[in-house]
């Protein structure tokens, strides 16, 4: 019974979002390698930017935070594109999620949105946290949210629940040195997903995506093979992490 459950949440249970059924998970392939992965910023922004399949594409990466104060400690994060709650249909408890002016420059954006969980036991159910300041990284952001209890973005909390959200403008402050890969295609760090457009089938959003996968791989002759999918937004690994876990548990399952 343990192994099942685990079986399905790693690979089964439907995230936390409105009509859960139409997310899906947006892969790349490069090279000789036919397993897919994460994808890098720039493939990301050619679907959300030209994928008519989709209503919206939304994405993320994992961070571990320090987080400042009386009692200093580490949280868990992630750092998201301006829209990764609308493409969820989540909404705040407290305040607001991030807009599109929370996006732009590295560094001009100190904002940040917490958890339930986090705002409960670290700041005491303030209910006027929103406005207030809180360290992280050694650096001051402002709370502008409060995200519903139960909320934990669409990926599996194995090790700590999620704490908070940067914007992606803040990735260079959540993970110092890292904003270098925005602009690397060639590095596959970004948890990307997408929700279909009313209409849109799987099927027809594949045939999109290779279509623009020819258009990238012209352009981008370095890239040698070249591919983006989609697949059904479902478990709680991320796409990479899903192609390394998952032969051991089907594995242990069998046995």
């Amino acid at each position: 019974t343990s192994m099942f459950t685990l079986l399905d949440a790693l690979f089964f249970r439907l995230p936390n979002a409105v009509a859960p059924g139409r997310l899906v998970w947006l892969t790349s392939v490069q090279g000789k390698s036919n397993t897919p992965r994460n994808m890098s910023y720039p493939d990301y922004l050619d679907v959300r930017d030209h994928a008519a399949s989709f209503s919206g594409a939304a994405g993320y990466a994992n961070s571990w935070i320090s987080l400042g104060g009386a009692s200093p400690s580490r949280v868990r994060g992630e750092v998201v594109t301006p829209n990764y709650f609308d493409v969820l249909g989540a909404r705040a408890s407290l305040g607001r999620t991030f807009r599109s002016t929370d996006d732009g420059a590295q560094g001009a954006n100190p904002v940040a949105i917490l958890s339930d969980n986090l705002w409960r036991n670290r700041f005491d159910a303030d209910p006027a946290i929103v406005g207030k300041t809180v360290v992280i990284n050694g650096n001051p952001f402002a709370v502008v949210g409060v995200m519903p209890a139960g909320f934990g973005g669409v990926e599996m909390a194995d090790d700590a629940p999620q704490g908070l959200w940067v914007p992606m403008s803040m990735l260079g402050v959540a993970e110092p040195g890292t904003e270098k890969y925005l602009t690397r295609r060639t590095s596959g760090w970004f948890r990307a997903f997408a929700r279909l457009a009313p209409g849109a089938t799987l099927a027809k959003a594949n045939g999109e995506l290779a279509v623009l996968a020819g258009r990238i791989g012209k352009r981008e002759p370095a890239l040698g093979r070249f591919g983006i999918s989609s697949f059904p937004l479902t478990g709680g690994l991320d796409p990479s992490n899903r192609e390394e876990v998952g032969p051991v548990v089907s594995l242990l399952t069998i046995v």
